[in-house]
């Protein structure tokens, strides 16, 4: 049978191997999202004045966001939050008209609204404009129709 000394050095022990195991979880985005992700249609929620208000996830190396399909002239306040240990930031743009809108470069917990009346139908691009994210997968695409 084994000590008390031996028992309780098996119990932080364990303790130990639970927190470095929570913490590493957690440092890689609570298992991460795999990509951007949508919600069906009906889902988005409406702010004031009619707006579709979509919430936006940014971390490690990745983009959350609820909605990524539109109509054109419609207004969108995206909730942009940073859930990332790094500074990130938000940009929408589209080369063909020459559309670009972003958000400021938000700190691991900062949060931002960022409102847009996309111009025209086609395919806008969505990423992080801070050097070198976009190349680790943080971005996504949004599509508006006519």
């Amino acid at each position: 049978m084994a000590s008390v000394s031996t028992r309780y050095a098996l119990v932080g022990l364990l303790i130990a191997v639970i927190a470095i195991v929570a913490i590493a979880y957690l440092y890689l985005g609570g298992g991460g999202y795999g990509g951007q992700e949508t919600t069906s249609p009906g889902e988005e929620a409406t702010g004031a004045g009619g707006s579709t208000v979509v919430k936006v996830e940014l971390y490690e190396w990745g983009i959350k966001i609820d909605k990524t399909m539109f109509k054109a002239g419609e207004k969108v306040v995206f909730e942009v939050v940073n859930k990332g240990s790094y500074t990130h930031a938000f940009e929408i743009e589209n080369d063909d008209i020459g559309f670009e809108v972003e958000t400021k470069n938000l700190a691991p917990g900062e949060s931002t609204k960022l409102e847009v009346v996309f111009p025209q139908p086609g395919e806008y691009e969505v990423y992080c404009p801070i050097d070198g994210h976009r190349d680790f997968g943080m971005e996504a695409l949004i599509t508006v129709s006519g």
